[in-house]
């Protein structure tokens, strides 16, 4: 078999792509949305924190910053986590949602406005 110079030289690229670890990534994903006003003091958020490559040995962590204060949840073994957020009354309220495990690895994040408004 007769290797040309080009096919030689893509080689060490190769093996060298092939041995680098893969970065993992979080997925951040909600059973329902969350309404756009409520007269409630506090919502109820549930979801799950999908990573890629799986690794269910690590810990996952959901932060929500942007309520009446940041509200930060572990989630099970399988990533499912549920929280109950207290909002800033007669305001908007920007949630941002963020998970992150302990490997470093981050999801997107996710922002919902919810309009506290008191009850009549």
């Amino acid at each position: 078999m007769k290797m040309t110079r080009h096919a030689s030289a893509s080689l060490p690229i190769l093996l060298a792509a092939c041995l680098t670890e893969v970065t993992p990534v979080l997925f951040l994903s909600f059973d329902a949305q969350l309404p756009p006003m409520t007269t409630a003091n506090e919502i109820m958020v549930s979801g799950s924190v999908l990573r890629s490559p799986a690794d269910l040995s690590t810990v996952k962590v959901v932060t929500a910053t942007g309520g009446a204060e940041t509200v930060v949840d572990t989630t099970d073994t399988f990533g499912i986590f549920e929280m109950t957020i207290p909002l800033v009354s007669d305001a908007t309220n920007l949630l941002v949602f963020v998970a992150q495990d302990d490997t470093g690895a981050r999801s997107s994040r996710i922002q919902w406005r919810v309009e506290q408004q008191p009850g009549s």
